[in-house]
């Protein structure tokens, strides 16, 4: 009970990170510029790798919450 638990919040905030990453890559794309950082790119990377590794970490909670395997 507890896995699932868990395991749905961190799909959530997986959710969250994939929409805060895409929000910031639009954001770029619409107002960045020669004064943006060059770093930038590695951040939105890890923000996806980030909500990649909460979303896979949510799934499996999930389903060895429910004896699936």
């Amino acid at each position: 009970m507890v896995e699932t638990v868990i395991g749905i919040i961190l799909i959530l905030l997986a959710a969250w990170q994939f929409y805060a990453t895409k929000k910031a890559f639009v954001q770029l794309k619409r107002h960045g510029n020669q004064n943006t950082s060059r770093f930038i790119a590695l951040a939105l990377w890890n923000g996806f790798a980030f909500s990649v590794i909460l979303l896979g970490a949510g799934i499996m909670l999930s389903l060895n919450a429910i004896n699936l395997v």
